[in-house]
């Protein structure tokens, strides 16, 4: 499956810009988009850190915001999994940028 520009600015931003450092992704998927504000980021990061992933879905969004925080979960050419806490922008000079990324906890 062709990936659209969008997840390959993604893929760019992760493998610039994460503390973790991945050469290669080869899966990525969407979970969801949230308004950048604080209370989105806590809620969202202690979901991700305690591995209770389907709990994503009770984040509610909404509002629209120019600036949105949007959670990817992705594999890694080693086959190692992740869940990444994107920011990005609606302003167009604004390149993805990551914010936080787990190793996924195995279920």
């Amino acid at each position: 499956m062709q990936r659209t520009e969008y997840e390959n600015s993604i893929i760019e931003a992760i493998i610039s810009t994460s503390p973790i450092k991945i050469d290669t992704v080869i899966d990525i998927e969407d979970l969801g988009s949230f308004p950048f504000t604080e209370e989105y980021l806590n809620k969202i990061c202690m979901i991700l850190e305690s591995g209770k992933y389907s709990k994503l879905t009770t984040v509610e969004d909404n509002s629209e915001s120019f600036d949105d925080i949007t959670v990817f979960h992705i594999k890694d050419g080693k086959g190692n999994a992740y869940y990444t806490v994107i920011y990005d922008s609606w302003e167009l000079i604004q390149y993805p940028k990551v914010l936080r990324i787990y190793p996924a906890i195995p279920a």
